[in-house]
């Protein structure tokens, strides 16, 4: 069984998707993590933190080295870099390197070999996971917040290493991004639940996907 947690950046889509996958026992899988693997990858290569490669060389770059998941995290050549990936550098060409479709292509691939391969219960989440990856989901969830509240969640996540209002700017470019690119752009899906988790907090939005998700089972 698969379910689906799509949403801009920032609403929450890890933190909610990792606690329900510990309590109904679904592994857990984030393909922005993926995709910031793979933005580690092409920032390694290049001399400048804010040079941005062209899209066959992250291809390329991509085929060099070796991803793989071992039903917790990704790992990068054997070596488990989460702690590598989170950060304001990666923030900043992410979003980029995620337009390529050739990439997208290669990351919605890894992610349906992963969930084929295991045979297992998964909770993924990332955005166009409901509309594109796995659209036969049997179970698909939007979350949402406003820019303010996601700005302040990343602001308090990175200890206030960076500066409110930039953070809150920076947002609101990459959903503008997201919601135009030429590949799996954030949009709803149909069947999708929506949820607005600006004012809720994590046991509340827990507490309302699980009756869902039950309820949704019943009928």
């Amino acid at each position: 069984m698969i379910i689906a947690i799509d949403g801009p950046s920032a609403s929450g889509k890890s933190t909610i998707a990792e606690e329900l996958g510990m309590r109904l026992n679904f592994k857990f899988i984030s393909s922005g993590y993926l995709y910031r693997v793979i933005t580690l990858i092409a920032q390694k290569f290049t001399l400048n933190e804010y040079d941005l490669l062209s899209e066959s060389k992250v291809l390329e770059l991509i085929s060099q080295n070796d991803i793989k998941f071992n039903g917790v995290h990704f790992l990068l050549n054997g070596e488990n870099i989460v702690t590598h990936i989170l950060n304001e550098k990666i923030d900043l060409q992410v979003s980029l390197y995620s337009s390529y479709g050739g990439i997208r292509h290669i990351v919605n691939k890894k992610l349906k070999e992963i969930v084929k391969l295991g045979n297992d219960n998964y909770i993924i989440e990332g955005r166009d996971i409901t509309t594109v990856v796995f659209p036969e989901a049997e179970f698909k969830v939007y979350l949402d917040a406003s820019v303010k509240v996601r700005a302040l969640r990343r602001y308090k996540q990175r200890d206030g290493d960076i500066i409110l209002e930039e953070l809150e700017q920076a947002l609101g470019r990459r959903d503008e991004i997201d919601k135009n690119r030429e590949y799996g752009k954030l949009k709803l899906a149909a069947d999708v639940f929506y949820i607005d988790t600006s004012y809720k907090c994590l046991e509340d939005v827990c507490r309302i996907i699980i009756e869902t998700f039950n309820l949704k089972k019943m009928l």
